[in-house]
């Protein structure tokens, strides 16, 4: 028997308790893609929060009535001068994502505390004959 490390993106789940979206305590998710090139599917991970992030972000208002705590002090600055409220309840005002440079919205991804795809390491066990 042989052992080697494979490395998979999980897509996170996230439970609803009618005021706001959170990931469980027992983690929990599904598998989406595995590779044994760590490098390459950390990347790809990123592209993937990055999409999810950037399809996300008009409704981000729906998740949480006060979504402050998800953004790291930097976003925040970012947001108030972008005027976007994290702690105006389920009113934010956002426009169109059209309206936002690429820049800002990256900066505001990376500052952005939750992520819908992570990466974990795993022993992928084989029977050699």
């Amino acid at each position: 028997m042989s052992t080697k490390k494979i490395f998979v993106i999980l897509e996170n789940s996230f439970e609803y308790n009618d005021q706001t979206h959170y990931p469980p305590e027992s983690g929990g998710g599904h598998p989406v893609v595995f590779s044994e090139d760590k490098a390459a599917i950390e990347k790809e991970c990123e592209e993937r929060n990055l999409a999810k992030f950037l399809s996300e972000f008009e409704t981000l208002n729906d998740w949480s009535e006060d979504f402050s705590y998800a953004f790291s002090e930097e976003a925040q600055a970012l947001l108030e001068k972008m005027k976007i409220s994290t702690t105006s309840g389920y009113n934010w005002e956002f426009k169109s994502i059209d309206n936002y440079s690429e820049k800002n919205l990256r900066a505001l991804f990376e500052g952005f505390d939750v992520r819908w795809f992570s990466v974990y390491e795993v022993d992928q066990i084989s029977n050699d004959s």
